[in-house]
């Protein structure tokens, strides 16, 4: 009820109108459901945000704070409390990407030595049907080749931070409409990527052969993202990020050069070739390595392919084992 005059003897006179819901609430129902319509071919049923009252043209179906009639109080617009500025809600990535928001430990990040700019804790986006052990296992076969002696230092912090922060995206917090944020994966940041070029350029050129690094702004922005949730309707800028180095990365791991005796190199014939010290990684034996060289000369030992070919194999795969 609004009062809407004065009557013949004083009284005031009301009359019902029907409130709307703010805009608000219309933008919120846009974010949380139109993932979920458009899936199911039913966006058309979204309500239009910018929409005007037909009843009350040209005012807006939907007003941002109240419904403002002409000679009437503006009449404040429908927004439950669960809504309004001072309630934030963090919704998950999850509804938006297809993935999740997991936040790492210092184990998941081992095989590429990313736990040396990634803190623990930090929450980074893992996509369906990745796990976290596949993106390590991609991340170490790019940290790898600056582990090397070769690499200047600040090089090899350099890589790590970028190639870390490319493989290991951080969740960040993006406001999307007022007291509402979303967990998005962002980009690492332009300079991020251009310091591997400033840093890296003598080494990935002249020792790895490798082109320049080309930083595209728009995969590694200088400051945001615009990612566009409702297309046409509703976007939200991600903020780029970076990480810091926390310690400084590791060369070759851990290993030992051991003599092996004959013996241990029996399924691989290898002692015929092998006559120094052999390099055995941490966690393997002389034994792992002369299975792994047994599968590969086998078909040479058995006969099955040239005599030329059956003399130079055992030279070079045991070379490349042992």
């Amino acid at each position: 009820e609004v009062p809407v005059g004065v009557g013949p003897t004083g009284e005031v006179v009301t009359a019902a109108i029907a409130v709307p819901p703010c805009r608000l609430v219309c933008d919120r129902v846009l974010l949380e459901c139109a993932p979920v319509f458009a899936l199911l071919g039913l966006s058309e049923l979204l309500p239009a945000c910018d929409a005007v009252d037909p009843a009350l043209d040209p005012l807006p179906a939907f007003p941002d704070t109240a419904l403002s009639i002409p000679g009437l109080d503006p009449i404040p617009c429908v927004a439950p409390s669960a809504l309004n500025g001072s309630a934030v809600s963090t919704h998950s990535v999850a509804s938006l990407l297809p993935g999740e928001c997991i936040a790492v430990e210092p184990s998941d990040l081992a095989q590429s030595q990313c736990n040396t700019v990634v803190p623990e804790g930090t929450r980074v986006f893992v996509p369906d049907g990745v796990a976290l052990a596949d993106i390590d296992a991609a991340a170490a076969a790019q940290t790898g080749a600056f582990l090397l002696g070769a690499a200047p230092s600040t090089c090899r912090v350099a890589a790590f931070e970028y190639i870390c922060a490319s493989a290991f995206r951080r969740c960040v917090q993006a406001e999307v409409l007022p007291g509402l944020e979303v967990e998005l994966p962002g980009a690492a940041c332009f300079d991020v990527c251009d310091a591997v070029e400033e840093q890296c350029h003598t080494f990935v050129h002249a020792e790895l052969g490798r082109p320049p690094t080309v930083c595209d702004p728009t995969e590694n922005p200088s400051t945001f993202t615009p990612i566009e949730l409702v297309p046409g309707v509703l976007a939200v800028n991600v903020p780029c990020f970076r990480y810091e180095l926390l310690a400084e990365p590791q060369g070759l791991p851990p290993a030992a050069c051991v003599e092996v005796a004959p013996e241990e190199m029996a399924a691989s014939q290898c002692h015929a070739v092998v006559d120094y010290p052999v390099y055995v990684p941490e966690g393997l034996s002389a034994a792992d390595l002369d299975t792994a060289a047994a599968a590969a000369t086998g078909p040479a030992l058995l006969g099955l392919v040239s005599p030329a070919c059956a003399k130079a194999t055992p030279a070079f795969v045991c070379a490349s084992a042992f």
